[in-house]
């Protein structure tokens, strides 16, 4: 069988087709490498799933560089750029895609939705214990397995196992106390409102003054809600969500680099690319040209939406 090359399948990925890849070498008839350099940077066009039941890989995204070992589960979420750097010999791997709407289906709350993004953003993977690897993994297998089945309901069915996954994701989220208090407190109600109001608004309005407004709170009251809530400032969460529809429309071969200035309502274009830079390295036109070479890609060697489990 083949070897299970990293790079190759993040580039393969994509958001645009209702079929979930899954690829695996659980049963060690094929071996996880690495062939790519520092320059080798990847943009994820899907959420890409990796469990690790044996050995260890490592990979460098945004947020620095991360080793990930035995009964580890790592998500790198969609529209974001990562590197992979190693595997070892003995490492075991289960991947998979997974689909933007389930996530959102999955969510209750834009809170939740964004608290979710925000964490595995800055902390990509994490340990599992015993019971959550047997369950992480039954998931897998049970999705990798309806994928090649011919039923009528066939991706709802993928959809409903990619949910489950997503809560035992977020359940791990809050326990870490990102997503935190479940009793609803002033602050908190204050911090849900700005996320909500947020929502709604970030494509014309940046400034904190205007969302204090709307809560009838000063600009220091909501800073400091927002701030002992979720641990990162009003400022970070309303880029967060400027960041996000920028890449996605970005990512498009819709829009110049200008119409995506003016659809977020920056003032010119240059406000929008010192902004985009500052918060993801690159200017919006290298990030565009990133993600329509990424478009060019055509790899029918990967096996899409069907089992067994190990496709190489």
């Amino acid at each position: 069988m083949a070897n299970i090359n990293l790079s190759i399948i993040a580039r393969s990925i994509t958001d645009n087709s209702d079929e979930m890849l899954f690829m695996d070498n659980l049963d060690g008839s094929s071996k996880i490498e690495i062939i790519s350099d520092e320059t080798d940077i990847v943009l994820l066009r899907a959420h890409l799933v990796i469990i690790c039941v044996c050995g260890e890989y490592s990979f460098k995204n945004s947020s620095g560089i991360h080793f990930c070992g035995k009964d580890s589960i790592c998500l790198l979420v969609k529209d974001s750029f990562c590197n992979f750097l190693s595997a070892s010999d003995d490492c075991r791997l289960a991947i998979y895609t997974t689909k933007t709407n389930a996530l959102h289906l999955a969510s209750s709350s834009i809170t939740n939705l964004m608290v979710f993004y925000r964490h595995f953003r800055d902390v990509p993977s994490f340990e599992m214990t015993e019971y959550e690897r047997m369950d992480v993994i039954s998931l897998y297998k049970n999705m990798a397995t309806v994928s090649g089945r011919e039923y009528v309901f066939r991706n709802e069915i993928s959809q409903a196992f990619d949910i489950a996954m997503f809560f035992i994701l977020l359940a791990h989220v809050r326990i870490q106390g990102n997503d935190r208090k479940s009793v609803s407190t002033r602050q908190n109600q204050i911090f849900m409102n700005f996320l909500s109001h947020v929502s709604e608004h970030f494509r014309e309005y940046r400034k904190l003054d205007y969302y204090a407004n709307l809560q009838c709170v000063s600009v220091k009251h909501l800073s400091l809600a927002v701030k002992n809530e979720s641990g990162y400032t009003a400022h970070q969460w309303i880029s967060d969500f400027v960041m996000i529809e920028a890449r996605e429309l970005l990512s498009r071969r819709d829009y110049s680099v200008q119409e995506v200035s003016d659809m977020l309502h920056f003032a010119n274009q240059g406000f929008f690319g010192k902004f985009f830079k500052t918060h993801e390295g690159l200017s919006p036109l290298q990030y565009q040209k990133n993600a329509l070479a990424d478009d060019k890609f055509n790899f029918s060697s990967l096996t899409v939406g069907k089992s067994p489990f190990t496709l190489f």
